[in-house]
């Protein structure tokens, strides 16, 4: 028959299909749907397609992308099957998904890294050259669907005593949310947590979930009731290593790696910031009405991550996954048994690898797609890091960038960072993105400041001081500030804010008297207040 075939697989467009809708219940519909037709139904369909004789070997299929090695099939047999499984996505999401593929032959004249490129180049031609629109047609008049407006209402559905004109692909996403079959991720999520204790069955998993993201940010605490937190995660530096993986079997064990890490990590972290919830639904096992898991896992899978959290849960969230990635890596590389794989990963000197967040906090009424915008700037942001010398620059280490949307307005990231932060010039006002040792500096600091009761009108004032426009009124107001705090007793303000202040002073930065508020280094300035205020809410 000839050599083998590398196929590989795409799903363009992932964020559109499922973040197309501001309703939770869709929204985790569609990612259920999509993770099990990447995970599940991609390799049975092409196994099904091809004759009884063809081997398939699945080399990884997550996050919305496969790579399968085909052997004794011919390339046009291969080309038909991959041209089903298109059909079978383009059926189970109403016409919304289209992947596309790229096969190339594999042999020793051919080599692995070859074959994987030549078929990329096929697959990104594909993508670029899918010009197809769906144009519905609107005649006669129809209604407009209510998740999706840009698409004609299919049928009238009656959901929790709603009446909603919807189109076909959220009558999809809708029943995939509803069903309770139709777990998705969550159902992983659920069987983490039965591994280690008492645990409803099946048939109660779907009681866990909280209905919408209104409920979900009531579980907020303190003035961030009503407040949300998107964490988007996403590794750092995985096409350097992506580009020297030279066969099949050091591909599926680097992808089994990071997927296996990415998924645990979401896991566990949860488990650290809802660790209440689960104590009550394991003591109240099967006793009356289930306490509900205040989060909800909106894409997880290949390396990146997407969850929905109360604000004042979401960066130690983030904290937790990246710490928790970098760990469960570095033990996953550090017990490789195969003579090849292991030795792949000491050439290209890997241990260990590392994620970045964004984390966007705002009124669980904000449009989610302003929200999620902003998650994806804020993580764009930590993938950059911040420019102003506080890392060594060695590495990809984990960082967190957040922000907290205090009005209704949309705007833009870095608008705000350049106008009210002052980012790019010579002083700036915020240490924003963190890596994970400031950042837990950043939450010793917010502490001190909770101890010592630091009252909330000041909070404001500092916050507003930190961001004038002028350095020198900036300093001026906050050094007025400093001077009007408590300074005797259990509650010395004073000495608190100063505490606060100087242990997050960025290695070899100055910090003194002479330059409080501010941390200097030669004719360059910057400012942590209008952090650290933030951070006495969120963390």
């Amino acid at each position: 028959m000839g050599d083998s075939l590398i196929v590989l697989f795409d799903t363009p467009s992932i964020k559109q299909y499922v973040f197309g809708t501001d309703v939770l219940r869709e929204i985790r519909g569609a990612s259920a749907n999509l993770d099990r037709l990447n995970r599940v139904e991609t390799q049975k369909r092409l196994e099904r397609a091809l004759p009884d004789s063809a081997k398939v070997t699945k080399v990884y299929a997550n996050g919305g992308s496969a790579q399968f090695v085909v052997e004794d099939a011919d390339e046009d047999g291969v080309r038909r099957a991959c041209d089903a499984i298109v059909s079978l996505f383009m059926e189970k999401t109403a016409g919304d998904v289209k992947p596309v593929y790229g096969v190339s032959s594999f042999s020793e004249a051919n080599g692995y890294q070859d074959a994987v490129s030549n078929a990329f180049l096929e697959l990104r031609a594909r993508r670029e050259c899918a010009v197809e629109l769906r144009t519905p047609s609107l005649m006669p008049v129809m209604a407009e669907c209510s998740s999706a407006s840009h698409l004609p209402a299919a049928v009238i559905a009656t959901i929790g005593g709603d009446r909603r004109a919807l189109s076909e692909s959220a009558q999809v996403k809708e029943r995939r949310g509803r069903d309770a079959r139709e777990h998705g991720i969550w159902a992983d999520w659920m069987k983490h947590c039965a591994e280690s204790g008492p645990w409803p069955g099946e048939e109660e998993w779907d009681d866990l979930r909280f209905d919408d993201m209104v409920r979900i940010g009531e579980q907020s605490s303190g003035r961030l009731i009503g407040d949300i937190g998107l964490v988007y995660a996403d590794g750092n530096a995985m096409g350097r290593v992506v580009q020297q993986l030279n066969s099949p079997a050091v591909c599926r064990e680097f992808s089994s790696i990071v997927d296996r890490s990415i998924r645990n990590s979401c896991f566990e972290a949860l488990g650290d910031v809802c660790s209440e919830e689960i104590a009550a639904i394991r003591e109240g096992n099967g006793a009356g009405e289930l306490q509900r898991l205040p989060a909800d896992i909106l894409l997880l899978g290949g390396d990146d991550l997407l969850v929905i959290l109360p604000a004042d849960r979401a960066l130690k969230f983030a904290e937790s996954a990246a710490q928790r990635f970098r760990d469960l890596t570095h033990s996953a590389i550090d017990e490789l048994s195969e003579p090849a794989v292991k030795r792949f990963f000491d050439q290209v000197n890997v241990m260990e690898f590392s994620i970045s967040c964004g984390v966007a906090i705002a009124r669980s009424s904000y449009p989610f797609y302003l929200l999620l915008d902003l998650a994806e700037d804020l993580l764009k942001n930590a993938k950059r890091g911040d420019g102003e010398g506080l890392h060594d620059g060695s590495g990809s280490p984990s960082r967190i960038d957040f922000h907290v949307v205090a009005g209704a307005n949309s705007f833009s990231l870095s608008q705000t960072r350049t106008e009210d932060y002052a980012c790019g010039s010579s002083c700036v006002r915020t240490l924003r993105p963190y890596d994970l040792e400031l950042l837990d500096r950043l939450r010793q600091s917010a502490e001190m400041l909770r101890l010592a009761r630091f009252p909330r009108s000041k909070l404001h004032a500092l916050h507003e001081a930190a961001l004038r426009t002028s350095p020198n009124q900036a300093q001026r107001a906050i050094r007025d500030i400093f001077g009007r705090c408590r300074h005797s007793g259990s509650r010395n303000e004073r000495r608190a804010l100063w505490l606060a202040i100087e242990n997050l002073c960025p290695e070899r930065w100055r910090f003194d008297s002479t330059t409080f508020p501010f941390y200097v280094k030669e004719d360059r300035a910057l400012l942590s207040v209008a952090d650290l205020v933030e951070a006495v809410e969120v963390l």
